[in-house]
């Protein structure tokens, strides 16, 4: 059936329809008569409901015509035309169908998913400017080799298996979405065989993913007038600058990295705000002029001016051995034509995904998915992968407890038959402390972890605590504020409210083991600690400054009271009621109902943030929006003495050793952290350690080898706390926000840290001897505007790689909750999270 044959199909079936042919469709019919190949080229803007039916009975005898291929166009966003019928006509189409261009069309919910799960034979398809919330395209694309989705900001991460059915897919471009997480994008697009051609930055004089032509042939033509003074080109990739360190940011990579354009430009610079009001329009008219204008100005500016590359707090290699004020130094370096060019041609961060603000992105990239051709408009070179290779083994640890490679549990269960574990780890893990033996069962155990950790990029989440209180006979649901891990029982843990309310739960079977209301109007509880002996008791300060010390079982007893009597409490929960510490204490549940579950009420400390216990349980410090800390004795229930004026803001955390009863550090907004000793007079400390930014919290390494200061905005450090040294400071970009309050605490006892922040719903995972960076956790709730971010975290003192995270929403009516992450186990079906938003105000305060 040739074109005109097809045409008169077309009208005919318009007058069985009783319609007059469309214009469009007469156009499109018009063109093709004169082009070869005879493509199809339907524009479906302004073409209503009815009009389609004729345009299916067509596109369903194109199979049988002389057409090569079938392109369908809408980007009309005030097309009204009903999603249904935009689907089937795509699917009458059939294999010929070429290009879906489907760019801003107003794709619900329900229309993407039937898109997704139906699939589609087109070899290309534009879904740019979609508001895709759940990317999981688990439908057939077995001729998809280009795939667009710029700008659709929805898509914040990419989930286990979606992309199922892609094995052609080739070209893929992700510009200005939401992702932001270098291990499951990576393992995500690992899984498509034929991948070449990536971005999530785009050049914009380019439409497609393949090199920028202007780049090339202006850096090519740089490169030679300037390759004999430059000692660190490397054969055959664009010009490069010498580096003296590998934590600055490679300026040889021609990636749109706006972040780094900015600290090119002025280190304190917002990395919101635009490199130059150049539009876009006017840009891609004159990118090439510009491209090949600016290398004689480059060369004269950088004559005259030298630009200075600051090492943010967040960035930067490991630092190590001496003790640092926490002042940076700052590397000499020079722009580049390119680069020049590209500060030009930046308008804006919206072409630009989160992703690519992450230290050694490109790096990351191009060394886990080997395939990879172009990233970002530019091409990657052999030296450039195995540069990319090296600096990843320098700033991240691809396998966990340093495994040399990663290894599957049938391995790892086969080596220990044969009595061969252990052998897999790298010769400088004894020195770093993973390995004790290679024949131990603690290498065996860490091998095993490795393993599983290797086959879960997208770890298990599931959400605790989600009891309400009507469960306990009251209204309405607990709003989490802070929470604590049980020193010894593995399954229990305590946490406060923002109503004042204390409650203990085990988190394995989630139920609830006791609760109680703290004593008058309901406040934030923001400091919360077990005593070390005594596991039936727990101290709880909330911020209006009152100090309780309670005991479980007499609170157990109280829930009972207070709900059995009207009849509210279940079989589960009464057998909770009757478990560990109904068994650890004398008297049946019934003798103890009357009895209050506290035990001492202190004196205030107003605005209070943070208590601690020392190891003996004989005292207990408390601090807060104050510059002085108070010492109280714990079984008198009396305040010994008010150290005052230990820091020069105030204090918003303070901690014990965990082994030493004497030894105590704080943390301060005045950037200093300091370690005290209170058999000497509290007025010198014995050591101060700097930081650049005000300090969050501190705390101790579970062996009080180490300690872990973590500062405003992602600027987490380790020092030795025998003498305060500086010997690590972990690589992790800043924010730029003075609002982004930092905490981190140890992981697998010593072997990691986990670190988060209130302006982040990302929870990153360090090696706590290196630095390297093992994991990031990226946490998303329901809704495009629930958006959410980390409140607190602790790492589980009983099992490696698990830990919990309180997070809240920024909506104001959603639910905080507490979040139990198993980086062990992939995640299942699990649903999302509805959590609470918190605060502003409070976001700073406590640990």
């Amino acid at each position: 059936m040739d074109v005109k044959q097809l045409l008169g199909k077309y009208v005919e079936a318009c007058k069985g329809y009783g319609l007059a042919p469309h214009s469009s469709v007469l156009t499109a019919f018009a063109k093709m008569s004169s082009k070869e190949p005879q493509v199809l080229e339907l524009c479906l803007d302004h073409i209503a409901d009815v009009d389609v039916a004729p345009v299916v009975d067509i596109l369903q005898l194109v199979q049988q015509s002389e057409l090569a291929a079938v392109d369908v166009i809408n980007n009309n966003t005030a097309s009204s035309l009903q999603w249904q019928l935009l689907i089937q006509l795509l699917h009458a189409a059939g294999p010929k169908l070429r290009i879906a261009d489907l760019r801003d069309v107003a794709l619900d919910r329900e229309a993407l998913r039937v898109l997704f799960q139906g699939g589609l034979h087109c070899q290309i398809l534009n879904l740019s400017f979609s508001r895709i919330r759940k990317f999981i395209m688990v439908g057939q694309f077995p001729w998809l080799h280009t795939l667009n989705l710029d700008d659709s900001y929805s898509i914040t991460s990419l989930p286990d298996g979606c992309f199922r059915a892609m094995p052609k897919l080739a070209s893929l471009s992700m510009c200005g979405t939401g992702i932001s997480n270098l291990w499951t994008t990576s393992a995500a697009l690992f899984k498509l065989p034929s991948l070449s051609e990536l971005r999530f930055q785009r050049c914009l004089c380019c439409q497609g993913t393949g090199p920028c032509t202007a780049m090339t042939a202006r850096t090519l033509s740089d490169a030679s007038g300037l390759r004999e003074g430059n000692t660190d080109q490397s054969e055959g990739m664009p010009m490069e600058t010498t580096r003296a360190s590998t934590s600055q940011v490679p300026l040889d990579i021609l990636a749109f990295d706006v972040n780094t354009m900015h600290r090119l430009l002025d280190p304190h610079e917002d990395r919101g705000r635009a490199v130059a009001e150049i539009s876009n329009e006017d840009f891609a008219a004159s990118s090439s002029f510009v491209m090949t204008e600016t290398a004689s100005l480059v060369h004269e500016v950088n004559e005259r001016a030298s630009f200075r590359l600051h090492s943010a707090s967040g960035e930067g290699a490991s630092d190590r051995g001496t003790g640092s004020s926490g002042d940076e130094g700052e590397e000499q370096c020079t722009l580049t034509a390119v680069h020049t060019a590209l500060s030009l041609g930046l308008t804006g961060t919206r072409h630009v995904s989160p992703i690519c603000y992450e230290n050694h992105y490109r790096e990351f990239m191009i060394a886990t998915l080997p395939g990879l051709q172009v990233l970002d408009n530019v091409a990657v070179t052999y030296s450039e992968r195995e540069r990319a290779r090296s600096v990843c083994k320098e700033h991240f640890e691809l396998v966990a407890n340093n495994r040399r490679e990663p290894e599957n549990v049938i391995q790892v269960l086969k080596r220990r038959e044969t009595g061969g574990w252990g052998v897999g780890a790298t010769s400088e893990s004894s020195k770093l402390g993973f390995v004790d033996h290679e024949h131990s069962s603690a290498a065996f155990t860490r091998s095993l972890c490795s393993a599983k950790m290797a086959s879960c990029s997208w770890p298990a989440t599931t959400a605790i605590c989600k009891l309400k209180r009507s469960t306990l006979d009251l209204s309405h649901r607990c709003r989490p504020r802070q929470f604590e891990y049980h020193p010894t029982e593995a399954s229990y843990m305590v946490f406060g409210t923002l109503h004042g309310e204390v409650v203990v739960v085990n988190h394995e079977s989630d139920k609830v083991v006791g609760y109680v209301q703290s004593i008058g109007a309901p406040h934030s509880i923001l400091g919360l600690c077990w005593l070390n002996k005594d596991p039936n008791k727990l101290i709880a300060g909330s911020d209006n400054g009152s100090l309780q010390l309670y005991d479980v079982n007499h609170m157990r007893a109280s829930m009972v009271t207070a709900v059995g009597r009207r009849g509210g409490l279940s079989n589960t929960t009464r057998y909770e009621s009757a478990g560990y510490w109904g068994q650890q204490s004398g008297g049946s549940v019934s003798s103890r109902v009357n009895r209050s579950p506290t035990i001492h009420t202190y004196d205030d400390f107003e605005q209070l943030t943070s208590v601690h216990i020392n190891s003996t349980d004989d005292y207990f410090l408390a601090s807060g929006y104050a510059k002085h800390v108070g010492l109280y004795d714990l079984h008198t229930g009396t305040q010994l003495q008010i150290f005052p004026d230990l820091h020069q803001e105030h204090i918003n955390v303070v901690k014990f050793a965990h082994h030493s009863p004497y030894l105590f550090a704080t943390s301060s907004f005045d950037k200093d952290i300091k370690m005290w000793d209170i058999r000497q007079k509290v007025t010198t400390p014995i050591y101060t350690a700097h930081s650049t930014r005000g300090n969050v919290m501190v705390c101790f390494s579970h062996d009080d080898h180490y300690l872990l200061s973590s500062a405003v905005d992602n600027e987490v450090r380790q020092h030795l706390a025998v003498d305060g040294r500086l010997h690590l400071k972990f690589d992790i970009a800043p924010t730029r926000s003075i609002q982004n309050y930092t905490r981190s605490y140890y992981l697998n006892n010593r072997d990691y840290i986990i670190t988060g922040s209130c302006e982040e719903n990302i929870v990153r995972v360090c090696c706590a001897q290196t630095g390297r960076r093992l994991r990031d956790l990226s946490l998303e709730g329901r809704g495009l505007k629930n958006s959410l971010y980390v409140q607190s975290l602790r790492g589980d003192p009983f099992k490696d790689f698990h830990f919990c995270v309180l997070v809240a929403y920024n909506h104001p009516h959603s639910k905080s909750e507490i979040v139990k992450v198993n980086l062990l186990t992939s995640s299942g079906e699990r649903k999302g999270h509805g959590l609470e938003h918190q605060h502003a105000s409070l976001t700073g305060m406590g640990g």
